[in-house]
């Protein structure tokens, strides 16, 4: 099998499923407002051109993410802000499927994106889009003409 083609695969299930289970919990108390880190599940860098992706099996509302998880909304928030228009995220639903790996691309059921609004010199937080315009949005969002 050529390189080109596992490119992006998971080689070994056991190293990445070890490598997720990181604990951050000894950090609570230690930093400022008893903040904790966090993590990003995907990042897209098409020459300098961002895009922080978030999974979640819940929601792909930002709105939603912020009322149960308002740390991780604020990071993609402050991403997004301090890139000035260079900088998005989106937060895309999935359903895990047993045994199976997701694929990042053709798995999305649902997602919405956060967007720097120049004009306002604020984010901007999208409607819920349908998985089958994930990739065109990618595209969209990353310069990508084809």
């Amino acid at each position: 099998m050529e390189y080109v083609e596992t490119k992006g695969k998971i080689y070994s299930r056991e190293a990445y499923a070890q490598a997720k289970m990181l604990d951050h919990s000894l950090w609570y108390g230690v930093l400022p407002r008893n903040i904790t880190p966090s993590d990003i599940d995907m990042i897209i860098d098409n020459d300098g051109l961002i895009l922080f992706v978030e999974f979640s099996s819940k929601t792909a509302s930002w709105h939603t993410l912020k009322s149960f998880s308002y740390g991780q909304w604020k990071c993609h928030r402050n991403l997004v802000f301090n890139g000035q228009g260079k900088q998005f995220s989106a937060l895309c639903k999935i359903k895990p499927k047993p045994d199976e790996d997701i694929n990042s691309m053709t798995d999305i059921i649902e997602f919405s994106l956060m967007t720097y609004d120049k004009e306002n010199d604020d984010v901007r937080e999208s409607k819920l889009w349908t998985g089958e315009n994930w990739k065109t949005a990618v595209q969209n969002l990353l310069g990508i003409t084809k």
